[in-house]
């Protein structure tokens, strides 16, 4: 499927990551986005996952995984796991408490 205004040069985390990186640095206001951009790395994560080669095993695979997805956005490897990590943090407060909870979260809380 065919999107206008999407650029096909550029693979799904890569798109992902420059629109994560250009609303962090938006007014405060609209950071409850940059918190939705960050839910959507959690499926990335996986969607690289599985072309990771199965002979790859336990904490080896995810290390690929992880250093697949830096090499591809070309971005320290170190940020691709603080990203996943509030990502999957994210994920826990929506479950748990529900989405107002997740946009309304403190600034300072929310990094970390």
């Amino acid at each position: 499927m065919k999107l206008s205004g999407v650029k096909e040069d550029q693979s799904c985390i890569q798109r992902l990551y420059q629109t994560y990186d250009n609303m962090s640095k938006l007014d405060k206001h609209l950071k409850c986005a940059v918190r939705l951009c960050s839910l959507f790395l959690s499926q990335s994560v996986e969607d690289t996952l599985a072309t990771v080669p199965d002979d790859i095993s336990g904490q080896y695979r995810m290390k690929a995984t992880y250093e697949r997805m830096a090499s591809e956005v070309d971005i320290p490897l170190d940020r691709i796991k603080r990203d996943v990590t509030l990502s999957r943090q994210y994920m826990f407060v929506l479950r748990e408490c529900g989405p107002g909870d997740l946009l309304d979260l403190d600034d300072k809380i929310a990094a970390g």
